[in-house]
């Protein structure tokens, strides 16, 4: 990771010495949703309506997901006791992971699905189109330099699916990721 970052610092001191005269920044890098603003591919987001037209029509492919407990537990299987808490337990003489609410897990791979990865901005500002300002929601995804506090990171990953998948009402924004990530992942 250091090395990527000092890597990453040598070509933007290269860039500033390549500058055309008389301009003191190099232009943006990355646009608001994170993304390389030279690069062009299909599925690149331009705006937060196709961002959001793509998710729903997404959302039509999907049905929920069937006899399954908020953990992914099988729920039309037998009830052991809830104790809020995973953990295995022997029944009818094999060891199973069982959910916080009691109902037997079968687990096939897929055990943690994490969101994002925080980058450093504090003087690199001008090489993002847009950050958000303190004051809007997405600034709840700023956070410290896990090893030095005066720099400051921005999710723009944790930022984006915020802005897809949050609703009024109903679970959080992440949980609504996650159950989709899921889904595209066929469980």
């Amino acid at each position: 990771m250091r090395r990527l970052f000092y890597f990453f610092l040598c070509v933007v001191a290269l860039l500033a010495f390549f500058l055309p005269n008389g301009q003191k920044t190099p232009p943006p890098v990355l646009d608001g949703f994170g993304q390389n603003i030279n690069a062009h591919w299909w599925g690149k987001i331009q705006s937060e309506e196709q961002a959001k037209k793509r998710l729903n029509a997404e959302s039509a492919r999907f049905k929920p997901a069937q006899n399954v407990d908020f953990y992914g537990g099988m729920a039309n299987g037998p009830l052991l006791k809830a104790t809020g808490r995973f953990r295995t337990e022997k029944y009818q003489g094999r060891w199973w992971f069982v959910t916080p609410q009691g109902h037997l897990f079968y687990s096939i791979g897929v055990n943690m699905i994490l969101p994002g990865q925080a980058t450093i901005v504090t003087g690199r500002e001008s090489q993002f189109k847009k950050l958000p300002a303190k004051n809007e929601p997405a600034a709840n995804f700023y956070s410290p330099h896990p090893f030095d506090h005066s720099l400051q990171m921005f999710d723009f990953y944790r930022a984006n699916v915020e802005l897809l998948y949050k609703t009024n009402g109903g679970p959080p924004a992440i949980d609504r990721w996650r159950n989709r990530t899921l889904q595209r992942l066929g469980f």
